[in-house]
């Protein structure tokens, strides 16, 4: 069985790895790519505790690792829109905090894919703010670069 330790190790590697390949990239795929890594990684670490959850927590086990996918999923459902930003940022302080109400047990392996699904909200409102709303309102403004 592989250890949770072990899981939680791997996860943050990956984060840094994720990191260091999106340097120079433009903020919205940036933002992407965080989001996928933090689903991936959730559902990598959800999968690793399931097991020992159930051991220690019986039924109770699906709400324990059933929070941090579900606010995953949450914030890919918001991918576009208005309210995506805020669904975005409610589904990382949702996870952050569950994984922190939790980390006395096993919760404490989300902390790594709460980390990335911060940094994928933070990278995500950075982007919508460099948007200019154009004539077709939430549209970016686009301009040729002949002035014309």
């Amino acid at each position: 069985m592989l250890s949770v330790g072990v899981v939680v190790v791997v996860t943050v590697a990956a984060a840094a790895a994720v990191a260091i390949a999106l340097r120079g990239r433009p903020l919205r795929r940036t933002a992407t790519a965080l989001r996928v890594a933090a689903a991936v990684a959730t559902v990598v670490v959800a999968a690793a505790i399931w097991a020992p959850a159930w051991r220690d927590s019986g039924g109770f086990a699906a709400v324990l690792v059933g929070v941090p996918p579900g606010a995953t999923a949450a914030a890919a459902a918001g991918r576009a829109g208005r309210r995506a930003p805020a669904v975005r940022w409610a589904a990382a302080v949702v996870m952050l905090g569950w994984s922190l109400v939790t980390a006395l047990g096993l919760g404490g392996s989300f902390l790594a894919p709460s980390a990335l699904m911060l940094a994928a909200a933070a990278v995500s409102a950075r982007a919508g703010a460099h948007r200019v709303a154009g004539p077709g309102g939430d549209a970016p403004l686009r301009v040729s670069p002949g002035g014309g």
